[in-house]
C-alpha cells in the first residue's frame, strides 16, 4: 500500500500545514514589499521609455530644423509647364531663368528603295553597321574664331540675279549644321567648308553681286567669315578654324588622343648634339601643355624650341650638333604619331604633320584603320563625255582636301570636270557623281605612277556608271588609348576577368583584365607577353583590334572567356579564327556589326538578320501603297541624338537607304537672344545641370521663351516648424499623464514625482526660451510665432510665421541652422544630453532603476531561500513532536496495561 499523507497531526490532531504557512506567510511580507518595490521600479522604466520615445520625436523634429537642407528647399513654377519640366538641384539659385526649347531629340529612321515583294532576293554581301569612324565630323562652332566661338542669329544670302533668302542660324551647333541650313534654304546658293573657312557658290547665272550679311544687329555672318559682297560667282571666307595651344589631346588626330607609358617616359627628342630629352606627357591635357613639357625640360636649356605654327607642332634644333633631330616614342606609348611628329627633320627644323583635318573632315593617315595613304600622288579622272583631268593630291592631308581637288578638277583645255566629289550619305565614305548625263565614256578614275590615292580610297574605277562610292574607309575611331570604361556594348564598361587564348598549335595562356588594364592598348600589350603566338594588334578598320595567330598549326585559334565574366566578349574577341586575306587564322573584334548576306536571301531574310544583329536598330518590312515595288524595309534607331545616328555601309547590294527622320539632338537655348544666350543640346530630351543649377525635361519644342522662377519653399519650413510644435506638444502630453494626480480618487501616474522627469522639465524649458542666431530682430521663438500657452503647450502662429520667412528668409535660416548659435545645434546639445543611448539623462535613470530591481532580486532570492530553510526546519520539527507525541502516547498505553493487569492480578 502507498503511503497516506497528511498536513494534520496523527497523534496531536493539529493542522501543521497551515501553522507552518501562518509562520512563514507572516515572516514574507517583507518580501512581498520588496516585490511591490519592483514593480514600481519596472512601471517606472516603462514610463521613462515611453517618455524618452516621444522626447526623440522632438529631436528629430529639431534636428530638421537645424539643417541648412531645410531652408534651402526650392519651389519651381514654369510659365508654360505643357512646354518644360524643371527639377531643382542643390546648386539651385533664386531668381528667373529664360529658356526657349528648340527642337526635341529624335532617332534616325532610314527606308530602302522599294522591292517587288518580301520574297524578292536582296543579293550577295555584307552590310556594316558602325558605331563610329564618320568622316564628316562636325566642327563645334565654339571652336571657331580662337575659341571665341560665333554669335548665333539670322544672316540674309543674295544671289547674283538678286533674289534674297534668309537663314536661321540661331539654333547651330556645327559648321555642319550652317552647311546644311544654306543648302536647305531653297538659295542659288551652296555652302561648303574648305579647311578653314567656309566657300559659298552662286548657281543663279546672274550678274549682279553675290552677297551675305547679318539681319538686325546680328554678328553671324561676320564671325563666319562670310559677310561680304563680291561681283563673282564666289565667296571665299575667311579664316575662322586654327588649331590652338588650349585644344585638348581628344581633339586632335580626329579624336584620337595619345597613349602615355606606364613608365612615366613619353617622347624622347634627340637634338644635334646628342643630348636626349626624355618628355613625361601623362599629366599634360593641352597642347599646350605639350609645347611647355618640352620647353620646360630642365634639360632643354634652350637646344629644342617647340612651338605650333599652321595647325601643327614645329621642333627647332638649336644645339649646333652635327647629328640629326629626332623624335621616337618610348616603352608602351604612342604619342608620336598622335602629334603629327612621325616625320623626318629637314636640316635643324622637324615639322609635323597637321593635327587636324580642318573644318568638318578627317586626316587621310587616319584612314583604312589608321594606315592611311600608302603613297600620296596625282589622280586621273575621266568623266561620261569622255573629257579628262588629273589632279595633284601629293600634298592632300585631309579628306577635304581630296574632294576640294576633285570639285575643282578642270582639262588641260580648262574646262570643268563634270564630276563632284562628297561624303556619301551614310557619313563613312566618299561618292564620286558624274554629272554631265553622258554616256560616250566609262566614269574612270585610276592612279598616276606610283601613287596610290585612288585604291586606298576605294574610288578607282572603270565603269559604265554615274556614281563611284569607296564604301567604309575605315577612320580610326578606336586606338590604343581607347578607354575600357565605355568599350563594351552600349557604352558599357569592360568587365574585369580573365580570358583564354588557344593558337592554333595548341598552346593556350590566360589574359587577366583587372583594375591596371585601363586601354585597349594595355590589353593588347597583355596578350602580345603572353607567350602564345598571337600578335593583337589595331585592326585595319579602325574600330577593334584584331588577333593574328602565327603559330601556323593545323589547330584553331580560339579565345574563350573563363568564370563568369565576359570579358573576351565586352572585346569583341570571343570565339573562333577565320582565315584572312594573308591565309593566317585571325579573330577581327570590329566594333561595328557585319552582317552577310547570301546570294538567295530575300527582303524577308534581311529582316531576319537585322532584327537579330544586336546593332543598335530595329527593322520592319511596310508596304507604301505604291503599284510597283511598295515593300520596303524600315530601320529606326532604339536611340536618340546624332551620335546614334544610323552609319550603314551597304557593302554595294543596293538597299537605296535614304532618311525618314534624321537623328537629332534636342536643343533649349538659356536666354532670349540667340547671340548673346547658351545652346544646350543633349541626345535625350532631358537636360542635366543647366545654368540656374535646374535639370529641365523638354516636353514640347517651337514655344517660344519660358520662364522658370525658382524660390525658396516656404512649405518645407513652416511644416519644420509646425511638425517641432506638434512632437513638443505630444512630449508635454506624455508627460502629463505619466506624472498626474487625482485628489479624488488618489490615483498617481506611475512618474508622479519622478525627478528625471523635473530635471527634463526644466532643461525643456529653458532651451524653448533661449535666445539664437545672429540677428537680434530675430532671436527667439517667439519672435517667429511660436509661445507658451496657457496651458503650458506650444503655440504657433503660421501668419506670424509666414511674414517671418518671406521678409526675413536668411535671418529665419540663421536662427535655426547657424553652426554655433543656432537653434539647431543648441537643441541637438540639450536633447543629446537627455536621449543619448549611452550618457543621456533617460539611459542612467534607466540604468540605476535596472541596478535597483537586480538587488531587489537579489534579496528576494535570498529571502525566498532562508523561508524556504525555515520551512524545511518547520516541518522536521513537527515531524519531530508527532514522533514524540506518538511515544508519549505508546508509554501511557503501556502504563495504562499495565495498572489494568495489577488490578486484574488482586483480584
Amino acid at each position: 500500500m502507498s503511503a497516506v499523507t497528511t498536513s494534520v497531526g496523527l497523534v496531536s490532531g493539529l493542522n501543521t500545514g497551515e501553522i507552518i504557512e501562518a509562520l512563514i506567510n507572516a515572516q514574507r511580507a517583507s518580501v512581498a514589499r520588496l516585490e511591490s518595490r519592483q514593480r514600481n521600479y519596472e512601471s517606472s522604466q516603462l514610463g521613462l521609455k515611453a517618455l524618452e520615445a516621444t522626447l526623440l520625436s522632438v529631436k528629430t523634429s529639431a534636428d530638421t530644423l537645424g539643417k541648412a537642407s531645410t531652408f534651402t528647399n526650392f519651389a519651381v513654377t514654369v510659365s508654360d509647364a505643357s512646354a518644360l519640366m524643371a527639377t531643382t538641384r542643390s546648386n539651385a539659385t533664386l531668381g528667373t531663368t529664360t529658356f526657349q526649347p528648340l527642337q526635341k531629340a529624335s532617332a534616325h529612321t532610314l527606308k530602302s528603295r522599294g522591292y517587288s515583294s518580301v520574297d524578292q532576293v536582296v543579293g550577295a554581301g555584307t552590310i556594316t553597321i558602325a558605331r563610329g569612324g564618320e568622316v564628316d565630323t562636325g566642327t563645334s562652332l565654339s571652336l571657331l574664331n580662337d575659341g571665341n566661338g560665333v554669335r548665333l542669329g539670322a544672316i540674309r544670302l543674295t544671289d547674283r540675279i538678286g533674289a534674297t533668302t534668309d537663314v536661321d542660324l540661331s539654333s547651330a551647333r556645327t559648321v555642319a549644321d550652317v552647311v546644311n541650313a544654306v543648302n536647305a534654304s531653297g538659295a542659288a546658293v551652296t555652302a561648303a567648308a574648305r579647311g578653314d573657312h567656309l566657300v559659298l557658290t552662286d548657281s543663279s547665272g546672274g550678274s549682279g553681286n553675290l552677297s551675305v550679311r547679318d539681319i538686325g544687329n546680328g554678328h553671324t555672318a561676320a564671325d563666319l567669315g562670310i559677310a561680304s559682297s563680291v561681283a563673282t560667282n564666289t565667296i571665299t571666307g575667311s579664316a575662322i578654324y586654327s588649331v590652338s595651344e588650349s585644344f585638348s589631346l581628344s581633339q586632335i588626330n580626329d579624336g584620337n588622343a595619345p597613349r602615355f607609358s606606364a613608365t612615366g617616359v613619353d617622347l624622347r627628342i634627340t637634338a644635334g648634339d646628342g643630348t636626349q630629352l626624355d618628355i613625361e606627357l601623362s599629366n599634360v591635357t593641352t597642347l599646350g601643355g605639350v609645347l611647355e613639357a618640352i620647353n620646360g625640360h630642365a634639360g632643354n636649356g634652350g637646344k629644342i624650341a617647340a612651338s605650333l605654327v599652321n595647325g601643327r607642332i614645329v621642333l627647332e634644333d638649336a644645339s649646333g650638333g652635327a647629328g640629326t633631330l629626332a623624335v621616337a616614342d618610348t616603352t608602351g606609348s604612342s604619342v608620336l604619331r598622335a602629334l603629327g611628329l612621325d616625320v623626318t627633320a629637314a636640316a635643324t627644323t622637324l615639322t609635323g604633320k597637321a593635327l587636324t583635318g580642318g573644318l568638318n573632315s578627317v586626316l587621310l593617315r587616319n584612314l583604312n584603320g589608321g594606315n592611311g595613304i600608302a603613297q600620296l600622288g596625282q589622280v586621273t579622272l575621266t568623266d561620261r563625255t569622255g573629257a579628262t583631268a588629273t589632279v595633284d593630291l601629293s600634298t592632300a592631308e585631309s579628306l577635304d582636301d581630296v574632294l576640294a581637288a576633285i570639285n575643282a578638277a578642270q582639262t588641260s583645255g580648262g574646262q570643268k570636270l563634270a564630276i563632284t566629289a562628297s561624303v556619301d550619305s551614310a557619313g563613312l565614305g566618299i561618292e564620286l557623281r558624274d554629272t554631265s548625263g553622258a554616256t560616250a565614256s566609262n566614269v574612270i578614275v585610276s592612279d598616276v605612277g606610283g601613287g596610290t590615292v585612288a585604291v586606298d580610297l576605294k574610288i578607282a574605277a572603270d565603269s559604265a556608271t554615274s556614281s563611284v562610292r569607296s564604301g567604309h574607309l575605315g577612320r580610326l575611331y578606336v586606338s590604343e588609348s581607347t578607354s575600357l570604361a565605355k568599350y563594351a556594348a552600349d557604352g558599357k564598361a569592360v568587365s574585369l576577368g580573365t580570358f583564354q587564348i588557344t593558337d592554333s598549335s595548341g598552346t593556350v595562356s590566360s589574359i587577366s583584365v583587372g583594375s591596371d588594364t585601363r586601354t585597349l592598348g594595355d590589353v593588347i600589350d597583355k596578350i602580345n607577353a603572353a607567350g602564345v603566338q598571337v600578335t593583337a594588334r589595331l585592326n585595319d578598320t579602325g574600330d577593334g583590334l584584331v588577333l593574328i595567330d602565327e603559330a601556323g598549326g593545323t589547330g584553331s585559334l580560339t579565345v574563350t572567356n573563363l568564370g563568369t565574366a565576359k570579358t573576351a566578349t565586352a572585346l569583341k574577341i570571343a570565339g573562333t579564327g577565320i582565315v584572312g586575306g594573308d591565309g593566317k587564322l585571325r579573330i577581327d573584334g570590329r566594333q561595328s556589326v557585319q552582317i552577310t548576306l547570301d546570294a538567295d536571301d530575300t527582303l524577308s531574310d534581311l529582316e531576319v538578320k537585322l532584327r537579330s544583329a544586336n546593332a543598335g536598330l530595329t527593322a520592319t518590312i511596310f508596304n507604301d501603297g505604291s503599284p510597283a515595288n511598295p515593300n520596303r524595309l524600315l530601320l529606326s534607331g532604339t536611340k536618340s541624338g546624332t551620335v546614334n545616328r544610323l552609319r550603314i555601309d551597304d557593302g554595294g547590294i543596293g538597299l537605296g537607304l535614304s532618311t525618314v527622320v534624321a537623328a537629332q539632338d534636342a536643343l533649349l537655348r538659356v536666354g532670349n537672344d540667340p547671340a548673346t544666350g547658351v545652346l544646350l543640346a543633349s541626345e535625350t530630351n532631358s537636360f542635366k545641370n543647366v545654368p540656374g543649377g535646374l535639370d529641365i525635361d523638354l516636353l514640347q519644342a517651337g514655344t517660344g521663351p519660358i520662364e522658370v522662377t525658382v524660390g525658396r519653399d516656404l512649405a518645407a519650413v513652416k511644416n519644420a516648424v509646425k511638425q517641432f510644435v506638434t512632437t513638443y506638444n505630444q512630449y508635454y502630453d506624455t508627460a502629463g499623464e505619466l506624472t498626474k494626480f487625482d485628489p479624488a480618487t488618489n490615483q498617481r501616474g506611475i512618474l508622479q514625482g519622478d525627478g528625471t522627469v523635473s530635471r527634463v522639465r526644466t532643461r525643456l524649458d529653458g532651451l524653448l526660451s533661449g535666445r539664437y542666431g545672429t540677428d537680434s530682430s530675430l532671436s527667439s521663438l517667439a519672435d517667429l510665432g511660436v509661445t507658451f500657452g496657457p496651458t503650458g503647450k506650444l503655440v504657433l502662429d503660421e501668419e506670424k510665421l509666414a511674414q517671418v520667412l518671406n521678409e526675413k528668409p536668411d535671418a529665419a535660416k540663421g536662427f535655426f541652422s547657424d553652426r554655433t548659435k543656432g537653434f539647431g545645434v543648441k537643441s541637438k546639445a540639450v536633447l543629446d544630453s537627455l536621449t543619448d543611448p549611452f550618457t543621456g539623462s533617460f539611459k542612467l535613470q534607466d540604468d540605476a532603476l535596472t541596478d535597483s530591481i537586480t538587488r531587489i532580486e537579489q534579496r528576494v532570492d535570498q529571502l525566498d531561500a532562508i523561508l524556504l530553510s525555515r520551512r524545511d526546519r518547520l516541518i522536521r520539527q513537527f515531524a519531530k513532536m508527532e514522533e514524540v507525541l506518538n511515544g508519549l502516547q505508546s508509554q501511557q498505553t503501556a502504563l495504562v496495561q499495565l495498572a489494568n493487569l495489577a488490578v486484574s492480578n488482586r483480584k
